[in-house]
């Protein structure tokens, strides 16, 4: 359990939404309805070719948009963000279609340091030519 609130940290605080936001670590995981939430986020097809088309899909709830990143294979590491470029902010229900032309890893972020922060990534695997 503490792992996974570990890794959650982690990730959230790679994205910056909840940076300033102490959490006490003996404070129980809120499954407050009103808290923002990831419902889904899905690349399909996720391993193509280049030059190929991805559609990528979410589903927030409870945050007026989400943001949407992006990291390429070429960055070894996600950590504090460092390698993660702003593809822009987008409704909470929407699709994107993208070509990556080498392995991308997208990532999704929603709310605040007010209302907190969720997120999901999924990365898109592009085969290379033999």
């Amino acid at each position: 359990m503490k792992a996974a609130i570990a890794l959650a940290a982690l990730l959230l605080n790679s994205h910056g939404c909840v940076k300033n936001v102490p959490v006490p670590a003996e404070a129980p995981l809120r499954s407050d309805s009103t808290m923002p939430q990831v419902l889904r986020f899905t690349a399909y097809p996720h391993i193509i070719h280049p030059g190929d088309e991805v559609l990528i899909s979410w589903n927030a709830r409870n945050a007026p948009h989400i943001t949407l990143e992006k990291s390429t294979e070429s960055a070894n590491t996600l950590t504090r963000g460092e390698f993660l470029e702003s593809i822009g902010d987008f409704p909470p229900d929407g699709t994107l279609r993208v070509s990556p032309k080498v392995t991308t890893t997208y990532v999704i972020s929603c709310g605040n340091e007010t209302i907190g922060c969720a997120s999901a990534s999924v990365t898109v695997t592009v085969k290379r030519p033999r």
